[in-house]
């Protein structure tokens, strides 16, 4: 998932989690372009919850995405809203990166 590298690289190359999603997605084109295929993929109301030097929470809702028929029109919405978590752990003595996604 290129979002979840858009974190990663922004933490190893600041030393140091993005302080808001504004300038996580304008780091560069890379991580621009991940955000907006989160957002494609129904991925909605991101927000950091909390940031410590070596974790990051960003909070998220998931909308229904509709999903294109065989003829190319969009049908109706598929799946429900649902609302999780990224949790990002950064380990410096090792420079490990880790994340899990939990829903709510």
């Amino acid at each position: 998932m290129n979002f979840i590298e858009a974190v990663k690289n922004y933490r190893v190359k600041n030393n140091h989690f993005p302080q808001d999603l504004w300038n996580l997605e304008n780091d560069c084109d890379y991580n621009r372009t991940a955000f907006r295929t989160m957002r494609e993929i129904g991925f909605t109301s991101l927000s950091i919850e909390y940031i410590y030097l070596d974790s990051m929470v960003i909070a998220f809702q998931h909308d229904p995405v509709k999903m294109p028929y065989m003829d190319g029109k969009k049908g109706d919405p598929i799946g429900m809203v649902s609302t999780g978590k990224f949790i990002f752990t950064y380990n410096r003595d090792s420079s490990s990166f880790m994340y899990n996604r939990m829903m709510d």
